[in-house]
């Protein structure tokens, strides 16, 4: 186990703000010494600053905020196929915006659907969104030329608060009990699910993940007000590992902010709300 005193500051970091929970760090999944900071304005911070490292957070790059008033991000997704990251996609925070940058952050432009989005994700070279019309079903929506036009791709589902993950070739999206699922850049899905048939056909409950392990296959998901679930064969089947929280009562509300993480090697699972505390349990079947 790491102890208290075996933590060390990553110096020389120019990141200015603070953490929108677990979205204001992004990781390569597949190396995590490829990892970004994208935080958002705080106390004393009105021009917060994101930053990449390629390294395991030796050396940090700047990431240059666009232009005007930026009050940070809400979630950023990095297309980590280059060696060097240049396309960088992500939301900007209490703002309609969405910035696409193809040059590591260097210059920026907008690329968002008409209406607007909450969740976004690039795969290889493809840029994903969900256009957020209130009391409206979410449809994934797809753009190959930087935003210009947009297609929908996916059938229509219930709001979800959780962004996309992006492992590989691989995209996932939740949706209610289930995930969807992308190897081509988001232009085709397949559905995942449902993870806990005994749900039945309730679509309010909200999705969260999935969160990988130590290998692409091997995935959490939570689902609120029921339990968390692991797969070890990339979704085809799943086994319940834990009961939801009785202190997450608030993770009811389908917009709450949330965050899930595990240790499959040691069989922990980690789970908190922005502002709220952090739980942690221990599960015993396999």
């Amino acid at each position: 186990m790491v102890d208290s005193e075996s933590w060390s500051r990553s110096e020389g970091n120019p990141a200015i703000g603070r953490s929108w929970g677990i979205d204001g760090m992004v990781m390569d999944p597949n190396n995590p010494d490829r990892m970004g900071i994208f935080p958002i304005k705080s106390t004393g911070v009105s021009d917060p600053i994101a930053s990449i490292s390629v390294d395991g957070g030796q050396t940090w790059k700047a990431v240059t905020r666009p232009e005007g008033k930026h009050d940070g991000w809400t979630a950023a997704m990095v297309d980590w196929s280059d060696e060097i990251p240049q396309t960088i996609y992500g939301k900007e925070h209490h703002s309609e915006n969405l910035w696409l940058s193809r040059d590591g952050g260097e210059t920026w432009k907008k690329a968002a659907p008409p209406e607007g989005s909450y969740h976004v994700a690039v795969s290889q070279g493809a840029l994903l969104a969900v256009p957020r019309i209130k009391g409206e079903p979410e449809v994934i929506h797809r753009s190959t030329d930087d935003g210009k036009t947009w297609q929908a791709v996916s059938e229509p589902f219930s709001p979800q608060q959780r962004r996309p993950s992006v492992v590989g070739e691989r995209v996932y999206w939740s949706i209610p009990n289930g995930l969807l699922t992308s190897m081509d850049a988001g232009e085709t899905w397949v559905e995942i699910g449902p993870i806990d048939p005994s749900i039945g056909d309730d679509t309010s409950p909200q999705t969260w993940g999935p969160v990988f392990g130590r290998t692409p296959d091997e995935m959490l998901v939570a689902i609120s007000g029921h339990g968390y679930y692991k797969s070890a064969d990339g979704g085809e089947s799943w086994m319940k590992i834990a009961d939801w929280a009785d202190g997450m009562t608030k993770l009811d509300r389908p917009r709450s902010a949330f965050s899930i993480g595990w240790v499959p090697g040691k069989r922990l699972v980690y789970c908190a709300f922005l502002g709220g505390e952090a739980y942690r349990a221990e599960w015993d079947n396999e």
